[in-house]
């Protein structure tokens, strides 16, 4: 793969793995999953957004997609993740939680 990136230095990454993908691999051993039902989600490129009532985001089968790229892109999405994943400053860090063990780094 890095031979054939390397060899199209004007084109993106995504458009290379594509190629590969749809024109050198293309025999019955690989594997090709549509973004609309597939595993994985690319909020950057796609105009439509389905959310279970937890706030995770599904394909259009209405299954939880196991990987969001680029949720950024998408600023309800992007809000959540900040909700529930939060950065903790040092001092939070350092309590201790309900079985009075220091939180660790």
């Amino acid at each position: 793969m890095k031979s054939q990136i390397t060899a199209k230095p004007q084109c993106n990454d995504q458009g290379i793995h594509n190629y590969i993908i749809y024109y050198l691999l293309n025999d019955t051993r690989t594997l090709r999953v549509t973004h609309e039902t597939g595993f994985l989600g690319t909020l950057g490129t796609t105009k439509w957004i389905y959310r279970n009532k937890h706030g995770l985001v599904l394909n259009k089968n209405r299954e939880v997609y196991s990987v969001i790229h680029q949720f950024d892109r998408n600023e309800q999405v992007t809000r959540l993740i900040e909700q529930q994943y939060q950065i903790l400053p040092d001092n939070i860090l350092t309590l201790k939680n309900y079985f009075g063990q220091a939180i660790t780094k």
